[in-house]
């Protein structure tokens, strides 16, 4: 056990002015005076106003031979919702693998008080989690002769294919058995080993709901880990009925606002209908009429059953692996991340509160012979969302995530102390430029608020602590100007043990909305 973190948070202007910064926690007045400060600092959230029913499409295009590729821009893409056309407003590239930023080193408390101005040396720090994937083995459905067909082959690929910043947890849907993210390799075996075939009596929709409890859990889970996030799950497939279409939607709009990426793989491997049976099938009696009507509610059940196992990955970017024996090769496929996924986003016009169903259709305009994957549609709300749980629920999920934005141009900077042999000291500096804000003028000041979210992750993504603060900004012009060319600089300090640390920066400002993410790393020996 890592000792408690004490997080302790402060604002320092790059530029020393006489006035212009307020204690921590005072709220700029209601009439504004000639001396009345022009910066402040408090913990008290802070609301923006979002982009309602935003919907997003992840899109994944693969070549002739498989390979993704991320050369297309926003104008070789239509989208339709219940086939109209919708305006793409937002879209983005991701591309598989993330940069990291090597901390700096301070030799003494000197050192961490004089970090604004500091130019320590940087060592390469030791590789940090990156990659997060969660196998998720329907061990409700799975009979046991599938299910160790597929641990078997689970368990060579990942001896075979864990890499230092990759994270794997395995869990099932029954909820027992389950292994936390690692990269202990006996740990993951282990764990395999303990996995059986769980079947429950046929109370209504338990079993299915079971899957989609799990699958909602495997979410919120990746969404609390800093990097890229997958799912896997493993499963010969289960129908879900009209009543619980909704919940699937539901869970599906919850992984893509996490970025969680679900793929599949058919735990039966291989699977064909044998008309009438095998030769272990007692003979039917009723003639061919009945064989044929059983042969029929047998390929109606696999297809629904299979359904699932494709829909979830083309909604959210994954692949399906199924029809095949090569269960190593397939769990090898799935875990693979694309190199390459577009996001749409769009806003619905006149959208009706009613629940309904919107299918989507997303096609190229131009690159012919490319293999296209999207999702294939939303439920409308049926409420509108409160702007500001928008607000706290987004700048939260750029903390959870690796993304590197860059619309507010920031500096990080990062030193750690180590004053005994279990504790040390970490102090995240970022220095914010102001010029690319936009400011809204008011009885002669400047004004604009800037939201600044520190978090402090372990080595295996696991979140620790962090802090939030609002930087008020009310500045007059002469202030403005020297700020302009100087900047501000925010600063928290982190009390920590000795350990392997990702350092996740956020900041965003009210008037223009515009977003910086930054990621670090310290090795603290």
């Amino acid at each position: 056990m890592e000792a408690p973190m004490h997080v302790r948070g402060a604002v320092v202007a790059a530029l020393l002015l006489s006035g212009a910064i307020s204690g921590r926690g005072q709220a700029p007045q209601n009439t504004l005076q000639q001396n009345a400060p022009e910066m402040s600092s408090h913990d008290a959230a802070s609301t923006f106003s979002t982009k309602v029913n935003l919907v997003m499409v992840p899109v994944v295009v693969r070549d002739a031979k498989g390979k993704a590729i991320g050369t297309l821009q926003k104008e070789d893409f239509q989208l339709f919702d219940k086939g109209k056309p919708q305006v793409i407003s937002k879209f983005s590239v991701e591309k598989a693998g993330e940069a990291v930023i090597p901390a700096e080193v301070a030799t003494d408390d000197a050192a961490i008080e004089n970090a604004a101005g500091a130019t320590a040396a940087s060592k390469t720090p030791a590789p940090i989690a990156q990659r997060f994937v969660i196998y998720l083995f329907d061990d409700v459905h799975t009979s046991i002769r599938d299910l160790i067909q597929v641990r078997e082959a689970a368990d060579r690929h990942l001896s075979e294919s864990l890499d230092a910043t990759t994270r794997t947890a395995i869990f099932t849907t029954s909820g027992l058995g389950n292994l936390d993210f690692t990269d202990d390799r006996q740990k993951l075996h282990a764990a395999l080993l303990k996995l059986m075939s769980r079947p429950i009596l046929a109370l209504g929709d338990l079993d299915r709901r079971l899957v989609l409890i799990a699958l909602e859990d495997s979410i919120r889970r990746l969404a609390a880990v800093p990097g890229d996030r997958s799912l896997l799950l493993v499963s010969p497939g289960f129908g879900v009925p009209d009543h619980l279409r909704q919940e699937e939607t539901d869970m599906i709009d919850r992984a893509l606002r996490a970025n969680v990426r679900i793929s599949s793989l058919d735990a039966r491997g291989l699977y064909t209908i044998i008309p009438g049976g095998d030769a272990s099938t007692p003979s039917t009696q009723g003639g061919r009429l009945k064989v044929i009507t059983k042969m029929q509610q047998q390929m109606d059940t696999a297809m629904a059953q299979e359904g699932v196992l494709e829909e979830l990955p083309d909604a959210t970017g994954g692949l399906y692996f199924h029809n095949n024996n090569d269960l190593e090769g397939g769990f090898a496929q799935v875990a693979a991340a694309p190199e390459f996924v577009y996001v749409l986003g769009f806003s619905p016009q006149n959208l009706k509160l009613d629940g309904a169903y919107h299918a989507l259709k997303v096609k190229l305009v131009t690159a012919p012979g490319l293999d296209l994957q999207a999702r294939h549609g939303y439920y409308a709300p049926r409420r509108l969302p409160d702007p500001a749980e928008d607000a706290k629920r987004e700048i939260q999920e750029a903390l959870f995530s690796r993304d590197e934005l860059q619309d507010i141009p920031v500096e990080l900077h990062m030193q750690f102390f180590k004053s005994s042999d279990i504790a040390a000291k970490i102090a995240v500096l970022a220095r914010v430029n102001l010029q690319s804000l936009h400011f809204r003028k008011e009885n002669g000041r400047n004004n604009d608020n800037l939201t600044v979210l520190a978090g402090v992750f372990d080595r295996n993504g696991n979140y620790i602590s962090g802090v939030e603060q609002i930087l008020e900004l009310r500045l007059l012009d002469p202030t403005l100007e020297k700020l302009l060319n100087s900047g501000v600089t925010v600063r928290t300090n982190f009390d920590v043990a000795p350990g392997s640390y990702v350092i996740r920066l956020v900041v965003r400002d009210s008037e223009g909305q515009n977003m910086a993410a930054r990621n670090g790393v310290v090795e603290i020996p």
